[in-house]
């Protein structure tokens, strides 16, 4: 059972305070502040309609919105993520054109996204067919996913860092595999090959000469790395009926909805990436993520997030999902 209060902790920003009796393992009480209203500023709404949005008049008033308010010099890091995909989205509708100004700003912004996107994804050629090679169900999961099957055009949603999601029973070949074409380990070794010591673990990072970093995830969460007893996105999520394996848009959906809910420095490019799924996600993929909710414990954060994004961007979601997802969401013993 829960708790919940309406409390005031500005002069005009609702919040909802919810505790919990106590945690699954019969722990102390859980308390939890979450924002009511919305998990995003008037600065970043504005961003987030005027790149997501299928109207050109909506676009054209939040642009101008959010252009007065901000400025391409002093822009705060989190949203500079999605300026490629408002570059794209104001093309689109013939809203900016040129090269001077913050239009040429902005194409050349796109075009920086464009290309690092090709590198990641040759990269990602040298990284997943070695260990699919070897018997390891592998997909990329994070920035890559999301742009490879969420974005509908490669160079809107850039990829700063691969991210390949394995299962932990074969974590030790990968291991193996990736040292075999040239990748090193960054730091320390040992946890990694000591069972007692690897399941506080859930990722390893991975330097080469002369290309960017990746990283091997084998649980992972909204807020970053997972403990064993943290219900936690795993290779579970992998769906082996595509060539190449991908994780299901389902759970990417998922992640990123629970991410946006959880703040932090992701959260904007995590609310559009949500944004993008809600137009995407077929009947049966609704059921996929409402499965996966309930297995991640990650209905409450996920239900917060589309509360706050599919008004901005007039999209309703099946009205059984939020029914289920109040119904998961009441069952939850911790804000996952």
């Amino acid at each position: 059972g829960s708790v919940q209060w309406r409390a005031t902790v500005s002069r005009d920003t609702p919040w909802l305070l919810h505790t919990n009796k106590c945690d699954a393992a019969g722990g102390p009480p859980i308390c939890v502040i979450m924002h009511e209203a919305t998990l995003l500023s008037d600065e970043q709404r504005a961003l987030l309609v005027a790149a997501l949005s299928d109207d050109g008049a909506t676009v054209l008033d939040a642009w101008q919105s959010w252009r007065r308010h901000s400025d391409l010099d002093t822009l705060p890091g989190d949203q500079f993520p999605l300026l490629p995909k408002l570059y794209a989205n104001l093309a689109r509708f013939g809203l900016i054109a040129g090269d001077s100004g913050d239009a040429g700003r902005l194409k050349g912004i796109y075009r920086r996204a464009w290309v690092r996107t090709q590198q990641q994804l040759a990269l990602a050629e040298t990284l997943l067919p070695p260990l699919t090679a070897t018997g390891i169900p592998a997909a990329l999961i994070g920035d890559a996913a999301a742009a490879l099957d969420l974005y509908p055009v490669r160079g809107e949603r850039t990829i700063e860092r691969l991210t390949c999601l394995i299962d932990d029973s074969t974590l030790a070949t990968a291991l193996d595999v990736l040292r075999g074409v040239g990748w090193q380990l960054e730091g320390n070794p040992a946890p990694l090959t000591n069972p007692a010591l690897r399941r506080w673990l859930s990722a390893a990072h991975f330097q080469r000469a002369g290309q960017p970093g990746i990283s091997l995830c084998w649980r992972l969460t909204p807020t970053g790395p997972a403990l064993s007893r943290t219900p936690a996105i795993s290779a579970r999520c992998i769906d082996h009926t595509v060539a190449p394996p991908r994780v299901s848009r389902a759970c990417q959906a998922l992640l990123a909805g629970a991410q946006a809910a959880q703040g932090g420095p992701a959260r904007l490019i995590a609310a559009a990436d949500l944004g993008i799924a809600l137009r995407v996600l077929t009947p049966g993929e609704w059921d996929a993520l409402l499965a996966a909710a309930a297995r991640f414990q990650l209905a409450r954060p996920f239900a917060a997030a589309l509360g706050a994004v599919a008004p901005l961007l007039e999209v309703t979601p099946p009205p059984q999902v939020t029914a289920r997802l109040d119904a998961l969401g009441a069952g939850e013993s911790r804000y996952a």
